[in-house]
């Protein structure tokens, strides 16, 4: 199908519109610390000389955030000040609210644009410079409240480096989709929008366009969104929450392979994953249950030794079953004890094209003790995948060796210390052989 209209990448319209989405978020944040602080109450004459002082602070620091001629590291020093004084303020605003602040509240607001928009510029380098760093989901990070208070009390990228080993702000999901806006619009669209021939549109992802403010064109399905979390839902939305959700526990292992020794074509290593998938969503192995579980199964990798992509390949093969083989495209959770698989999986091309088929995906890491079903069904599994020649040679040698162990067992019974007994033995075998049973 032709488009109706041209398209272009846009690449600065792009991290203009992460820059003003994140900013956004952090002004947001920002506001909320204001429920969350703990006020002072003062006296009348108290308010007086500290609004003043505030009111003299805050002005200063705008007359250096606003200069063409401040520096990056000046700025960053500007903005260690600011959050104590915003701290400051906060505490001063919630113990005296009868106290009148309304032209230090719009300075307030003056200072927290400025703060804002340099953090936003900080998230965006943080983004690109570092490994992972575009995985980062911004809005998850301050949905928590020890994050707020963080964002008020040190650096951001002290916080953005704590947050990117939580799998709780690591997503890849269809809002990583591209979408398309035009130069002057407020609405994002399709490629194809019919309501767009002849203009120009700039591609940009699905959760920037959102944040940033613009609403769906027509042409655009709404997708229902589904929290990730159980706490304060009611049961009706716990009941959605089940129902829009899977969670998967995968486990790889690298093992020598013992069938070597009797096929010797085999690989001397061998690697293999195995899975658990349930329906709903579960925040331990420890929620699993035979209500719940859907499909378990163990496999050969495609890897001989490398255990991190065999963990990925695990990743896929769960993603692929649970689209096609259950129809299943809401969010899903996948729990993993290798932490380089968690943070590579997403590189992997297939991998990113199979999590777009869902609403979300989450890859988080768990430790070794906290996933021994899935390594339980690896182990019990081992067999599953072995070919049907090398299947019945096994099963002979495993008949055979029952055989020696009866007769082994009969001859216990009459020489129970072959050491010592073996004399006798050999004097009893050979008139056996002479034909002298008589003599016996």
């Amino acid at each position: 199908m032709p488009l109706c209209a041209k398209l272009i990448g846009g690449t600065e319209m792009e991290d203009y519109l992460e820059k003003k989405a994140d900013q956004k978020i952090l002004f947001d944040a920002y506001i909320k610390y204001q429920k969350l602080c703990k006020g002072k109450k003062m006296t009348e004459k108290q308010q007086s000389t500290l609004k003043k002082d505030l009111f003299y602070r805050v002005d200063r620091m705008l007359l250096f955030f606003n200069s063409p001629t401040t520096s990056a590291s000046e700025r960053n020093k500007l903005l260690r000040k600011c959050k104590p004084l915003y701290q400051q303020y906060c505490s001063f605003v919630k113990g005296n609210p009868k106290s009148n602040v309304e032209d230090l509240n719009k300075k307030i607001v003056q200072l927290l644009e400025q703060m804002t928009l340099w953090e936003a510029e900080q998230i965006h380098n943080f983004r690109k410079k570092e490994s992972a760093g575009d995985r980062l989901n911004i809005d998850a990070i301050f949905l928590e409240v020890p994050n707020i208070r963080q964002l008020v009390s040190q650096q951001i990228d002290q916080l953005l480096r704590a947050a990117l080993k939580d799998n709780r702000f690591t997503i890849v999901s269809r809002t990583d989709q591209k979408v398309f806006i035009t130069e002057k619009g407020v609405k994002y669209h399709r490629a194809d929008c019919p309501f767009c021939k002849g203009r120009t549109l700039i591609s940009a992802s699905y959760a920037k366009v959102e944040n940033a403010g613009y609403t769906p064109c027509k042409c655009i399905e709404k997708v229902s969104k589904v929290l990730v979390r159980k706490e304060g839902l009611s049961e009706s939305n716990k009941a959605v929450l089940q129902k829009q959700t899977m969670t998967a526990f995968i486990d790889e292992s690298v093992r020598t392979n013992l069938w070597r020794q009797w096929d010797d074509t085999l690989p001397e290593r061998q690697s293999s994953y195995s899975y658990v998938i349930c329906q709903g969503f579960l925040k331990q192995e420890s929620e699993i249950s035979e209500e719940n579980t859907v499909s378990v199964n163990a496999c050969l990798a495609n890897e001989t030794e490398d255990v991190t992509m065999s963990a990925i390949e695990a990743i896929s093969a769960v993603l692929l079953k649970i689209a096609f083989r259950f129809e299943f495209h809401g969010d899903v959770v996948i729990y993993t004890d290798n932490m380089a698989a968690k943070d590579k999986w997403y590189q992997n091309e297939k991998a990113v094209y199979l999590a777009s088929l869902f609403e979300s995906v989450r890859v988080c890491h768990i430790s070794r003790e906290e996933n021994t079903t899935a390594d339980t069904v690896g182990r019990k599994m081992a067999f599953a995948s072995l070919p049907a020649t090398l299947m019945g040679s096994v099963v002979d040698k495993c008949k055979r060796y029952d055989q020696l162990k009866e007769e082994m067992d009969f001859v216990k019974q009459y020489f129970p210390y072959p050491k010592e007994n073996i004399t006798n033995l050999i004097e009893e075998l050979r008139l056996l052989a002479e034909g002298k049973e008589d003599k016996l």
